[in-house]
């Protein structure tokens, strides 16, 4: 497998998934998050609470790693490019340990040890075992989704999908092309902050060590010339489209077609069979309350 780009940077391969239909792709998207954060298992007494949902971001995990492959993007420069998360993960894992209230349908739950009056139980492990593993799965499918549509593609996409709201007369194509500038952004506004990391650090600046206030200090000195570039790149970017007679409220035609093919169809069945089984998974809360097919108990 080949590397992967910087922080949501679209990666030119040939691949089935870069093939795809955007439009068929973003309705994986949503169905993929939707089902990530679906509720799932039971709701009364269980001695492992949230095991269920854990079972099924699980194989939800394992339909993206597929996907992964197909797509030839590399796990683990996937990961480098998500060290922004690690923090983020470590601050849920604090609050929820210390703050989280487990309801009363966790009540049969293995109790383990005690701090001070907080009362520690396999609850308060799954529960924040599930919110990481629903964070990690969204952001590694963002990437992904990212790293395999061209912009201009998901600026087609998002105007397709808005076409309803031209009858009230709702700027889509605007709408669309703002929508795709701003995750075009994301990658070169990575990249900038990188390199004024880089640049600051050479200077002797240093953002791990010392008292809050100095932290506070070097993280201001990184922000105020990222929005500077910022404001620089938007400039040039406006500048450009002026110049090639760009009009957000004109009626344009598409050099470009984007024709929907038999394979689409077939990723488009996927996505709903998998909406399908969610809903289903869901609805009928898999603990044999409901129906007796299953037989798994959480």
């Amino acid at each position: 497998m080949n590397g992967f780009g910087s922080f949501g940077q679209y990666v030119p391969f040939n691949t089935p998934i870069h093939r795809m239909d955007t439009r068929v792709k973003l309705f994986l998207l949503v169905v993929f998050m939707v089902a990530i954060f679906l509720p799932y298992g039971n709701r009364v007494d269980v001695v492992y609470p949230y095991a269920m949902s854990l079972v099924v971001l699980g194989g939800i995990f394992v339909l993206l790693m597929i996907g992964l492959l197909i797509s030839r993007i590399s796990f683990g420069s996937l990961m480098k490019s998500m060290s922004f998360l690690w923090v983020l993960l470590f601050v849920v894992v604090i609050l929820n340990f210390f703050f989280w209230k487990a309801p009363d349908w966790t009540s049969n739950s293995q109790k383990l040890f005690v701090i001070g009056k907080k009362e520690i139980t396999s609850a308060t492990f799954l529960f924040i075992g599930y919110i990481i593993a629903r964070i990690f799965l969204m952001v590694i499918l963002s990437l992904m989704f990212a790293s395999t549509t061209k912009p201009m593609d998901m600026t087609f996409a998002l105007e397709w999908y808005l076409t309803p709201l031209r009858w009230l007369h709702v700027p889509t194509a605007a709408f669309s092309m703002t929508m795709s500038l701003a995750l075009r952004f994301i990658p070169v506004l990575a990249s900038e902050a990188k390199t004024i990391f880089k640049a600051q650090a050479a200077r002797g600046l240093d953002y791990s060590n010392g008292k809050a206030k100095d932290r506070i200090k070097a993280i201001v000195s990184l922000l105020i010339p990222l929005i500077t570039t910022s404001f620089h790149h938007a400039s040039e970017l406006a500048y450009a489209l002026e110049a090639r007679g760009y009009d957000p409220l004109g009626k344009r035609t598409r050099y470009r077609q984007y024709p929907f093919r038999f394979v689409d169809a077939l990723w488009l069945i996927f996505g709903c069979v998998a909406l399908a089984s969610s809903l289903f998974f869901v609805y009928f809360q898999v603990d044999g309350s409901v129906i007796d097919i299953f037989k798994i108990y959480c």
